[in-house]
C-alpha cells in the first residue's frame, strides 16, 4: 500500500464495506468526495483523514502517511472473576 487511496481503500474493505459508495453513505460523506480520495484523485486533507480513521478504526496518520501500524495498540481486556478486596 503505497498511497494514502490505497490504505484508505484497505481500511474501508476491512471494515466490511464491499464499495466506496456504500461506506461514504454509510457516514454521510459526499460519494465523490470519497471517491476521489479512495481512487487518489485526491488527497485527503487532516480533518477528512481524521473522520475516516475514526470511522473505520484505523490511525489517521497511516492513512495519509503509511508510518506505524494501521490500528493502534490497545490493551487487553481481562475479566476479573470472583470477589476483589479483603476478607
Amino acid at each position: 500500500m503505497h498511497t494514502p487511496g490505497d490504505r484508505l481503500r484497505w481500511a474501508r474493505e476491512n471494515a466490511g464495506f464491499n464499495t466506496a459508495t456504500e461506506a461514504a453513505r454509510a457516514f454521510d460523506w459526499p460519494v465523490s468526495t470519497y471517491l476521489g480520495h479512495e481512487n487518489g484523485d485526491r488527497i485527503p486533507s487532516r480533518a477528512k483523514a481524521k473522520r475516516y480513521g475514526v470511522a473505520f478504526k484505523v490511525r489517521w496518520e497511516w492513512i495519509l502517511e503509511g508510518e506505524g501500524p494501521a490500528r493502534a495498540q490497545t490493551t487487553a481486556m481481562i475479566p476479573v472473576v470472583g470477589y476483589v478486596g479483603g476478607r
